[in-house]
């Protein structure tokens, strides 16, 4: 059996999801994160998408919007690799990263 997905996204959502990464990347990059390879970025983007589900939130800062219709566009975590080609640790790493890089960041304000 192949896995499908349970629905295509729109391009409105497509949309939705490309604006708030591209916000959340544009923050990472005002804090000093430097992204110097297509592959790292490639990475981030996949790890965020996951993200989207559920947003990103700290002190009360929306970092990445919640955008739950995600959820039904996406394979499920462990096909990852086979739709995106990067690993499914990527999601877990992404996370991790951000979440310190943000965490760092607003404890020294």
């Amino acid at each position: 059996k192949y896995w499908r997905f349970i629905e295509e996204a729109s391009e409105e959502l497509a949309r939705h999801c490309s604006r708030e990464i591209t916000l959340c990347l544009l923050e990472l990059k005002n804090k000093g994160v430097k992204i110097t390879s297509g592959a790292r970025l490639q990475d981030l983007v996949c790890g965020m998408l996951y993200m989207l589900k559920h947003g990103l939130t700290f002190q009360n800062r929306v970092l990445l919007a919640a955008i739950p219709e995600v959820d039904r566009c996406l394979p499920h975590e462990n096909k990852i690799e086979v739709y995106f080609g990067v690993s499914s640790k990527v999601i877990c790493m992404t996370e991790n990263e951000v979440k310190l890089i943000f965490r760092e960041f607003y404890h020294q304000v």
